[in-house]
């Protein structure tokens, strides 16, 4: 047998517990077997349709042409076959999909759906399906939305204040909240704020903006020196952090669910990195050094990319392209691409910024200049997020940019120095408002964009014997998300004690850097990904047959899997972030009773004895500063 047809027959084997029950005359020959890979009972809107999918495994020398006809017991529903009819080669998969609408007003609540493959001796074989008809989905008017909107807000801004003030991060409070507007109410109460389909066209834009946006803010925020002095650091990190996720999430997918190695490997690469998004409002809020959290920034970003471009690869190698070397000039590429624009369209828009002292809008031509930055990277292969972060870093830095670029023309014997517009605290006050706007719907909107789908059938089975008691269920799932999430927790734990060996400084934040690991919106949209494009949806895509056969089985599971794991390490963030802080704020109240009942209290006596009186400081001041001001200054200095 040649090898594509024993690889074939194993994928066979290994669904073989999972095929359908043969109807009583089915006549199939032996060597045709039948794949169960979906669930073959869905329900489905009026007006909406409900997809199945069969697929049927040719493990003999014996090529057969087959004909596809079916029916459905209610005929006012629609049923579209693919294919009609085709050839089925040795060792060779054919997949035959059912589509059935479910119409305005249905005369039976439920049809059952008859296909008949038979082939050219006329031997066939029965699949069936049903289809439940269920109630029109209601959608909210206008005024409902706005109120929604408005109350998604005030509880952004509620969830903010918490946040300052107990250290519980907002995030999880929106997420909730994600989770009661979208799934909850959609399968509980059938009330959909949004429809499903056009959620999943807006999830990608959606994504792109809130990554573009919160990637400016930090790069506003971010210290220039800090970020080139620790960037070798955050290189480190990041190789153990993503590297790692990537093999521990292999390993577990394909030594207790069985999926084949790059199949493993997708997932990894999806699950793989911190998010950004989450990163960035959160370390900004914690009690850490600032060098700890430019580490923790630097790696949510570079992993974004890491994410996308490895998902992006192993795609193109599943669908029959791509290669290692094109995934490593690919990665390559897409950071010289964002770091090269980012930085050269940082300093234009300084000059652009000097010339528009007097003139209105700065801030707004800024974020237009913004998404040309982001779609001109995108589009030269390179990373929109790191060029967004690039941009931000430049435009937050300006006040070095322009001293060391002035020290240089003096050196230089130029009398006239550059002087941009600076980006001053209102424009980072506008634009953090326009952040916390787009940070509060993006988390709100990560929780909306899940599904539940506990209760469908599981096609995962183990090559462990212990675990065969759990083969095709959920419970085996469940076991292996633990598993991922455990492996993902203790790698951080290995990498933040290397991280704090090569800079000592950070001594004092590695439990916060093993507990930030959240991820985000960026792996929600990687885990459709796979499943929304050309080659598994268009039957006359050249790769459709490879690639669907080999990813239909998964589309379910790597949703879940991935809503999973970002739940669970969202959770693990927000509640070691609580333990942190709060030991912090014990551990600093326990050091100022100490030192306010001991020699602290003598040195701060003594101290208050060698001021000078309140006139001498008065009298002693340079001229035009306010007496009072420079009394809070010295109290500052003091408590400090």
């Amino acid at each position: 047998m040649r090898p594509t047809g024993a690889v074939v027959l194993l994928f066979g084997v290994a669904f073989l517990l999972g095929s359908l029950v043969a109807v009583a005359d089915d006549t199939f020959p032996s060597d045709l077997r039948i794949v169960a890979n979906d669930e073959y009972t869905k329900q489905a809107s009026v007006g909406q349709n409900a997809s199945f999918v069969w697929s049927i495994v040719n493990v003999g020398p014996t090529d057969y042409n087959v004909t596809v006809t079916g029916n459905v017991s209610s005929p006012d529903y629609v049923l579209a076959l693919v294919p009609a009819n085709a050839s089925l080669g040795s060792g060779e998969v054919l997949s035959v999909l059912a589509s059935v609408t479910v119409p305005g007003s249905p005369r039976a609540s439920q049809a059952v759906v008859d296909i008949v493959v038979r082939l050219d001796d006329g031997r066939h074989a029965h699949f069936r399906a049903t289809v439940l008809a269920s109630a029109p989905v209601r959608f909210v008017d206008i005024g409902t939305a706005f109120l929604a909107v408005g109350a998604i807000i005030f509880i952004g801004f509620l969830a903010a204040l918490v946040f300052e003030r107990t250290k519980v991060p907002d995030l999880i409070f929106l997420i909730v909240l994600g989770l009661f507007l979208g799934p909850i109410l959609a399968t509980f109460f059938n009330v959909t704020l949004v429809p499903l389909n056009l959620l999943k066209l807006a999830t990608p834009y959606f994504a792109a903006l809130a990554l573009m946006i919160i990637l400016f803010d930090g790069g506003l925020n971010l210290n220039i020196r800090q970020v080139v002095s620790r960037a070798g650091v955050s290189i480190v990190q990041t190789g153990i952090t993503w590297f790692g996720s990537v093999f521990v999430v292999t390993f577990v997918a394909m030594l207790l669910l069985g999926y084949p190695f790059l199949v493993g490997v997708l997932l990894g690469t999806i699950l793989g990195g911190t998010s950004g998004a989450i990163v960035i409002g959160l370390v900004r809020g914690m009690s850490m050094s600032e060098d700890s959290r430019t580490i923790l920034v630097l790696e949510s970003t570079i992993t974004d990319v890491l994410c996308i471009i490895g998902a992006l690869t192993v795609i193109g190698i599943l669908s029959g392209g791509g290669t290692l070397p094109e995934t490593i000039g690919g990665i390559a590429t897409a950071f010289l691409v964002a770091l090269v624009l980012g930085a050269v369209v940082g300093f234009l828009w300084l000059r652009v910024l000097s010339r528009m002292q007097e003139k209105p809008f700065g801030f707004m031509i800024t974020i237009a200049a913004l998404f040309v930055l982001y779609a001109g990277t995108e589009f030269l292969g390179g990373s929109g997020g790191m060029a967004a972060l690039m941009f931000g870093l430049i435009l937050g830095n300006h006040h070095q940019i322009a001293e060391t670029l002035g020290k240089r023309r003096r050196l230089a014997g130029v009398t006239k120095v550059w002087n941009p517009l600076f980006v001053n605290d209102s424009f980072k006050q506008f634009h953090s408002e326009i952040t916390f706007a787009v940070r509060t719907f993006f988390f709100v909107f990560l929780g909306f964009s899940f599904t539940l789908p506990f209760a469908v059938a599981w096609a995962v089975r183990s090559p462990l014997p212990g675990f065969s008691l759990l083969n095709n269920t959920f419970w085996l799932v469940a076991f292996a998300i633990v598993l991922m999430f455990l492996g993902i927790w203790a790698l951080r734990a290995i990498a933040a004690r290397v991280t704090v060996r090569l800079h000592r400084e950070s001594k004092d934040d590695r439990q916060a850097i093993t507990i930030v690991m959240g991820r985000g919106l960026a792996a929600a949209v990687l885990a459709s990904l796979p499943f929304a494009i050309p080659a598994f949806t268009d039957p006359a895509n050249p790769d459709y047959g490879l690639y669907h056969n080999t990813m239909a089985p998964y589309e379910t599971q790597f949703l879940t899997i991935a809503f999973l794991v970002i739940l669970l390490t969202v959770i693990t963030t927000s509640a070691g972030v609580v333990s942190i802080e709060r030991r912090r704020k014990r551990a600093k109240a326990a050091d100022l009773a100490t030192v306010g009942s001991g020699t602290g209290a003598v040195r701060t006596r003594k101290e208050d004895a060698m001021e000078p009186a309140p006139s001498e400081r008065v009298r002693d001041q340079p001229r035009g500063e306010d007496p009072g001001r420079v009394e809070e200054e010295r109290t500052e200095r003091r408590a400090r």
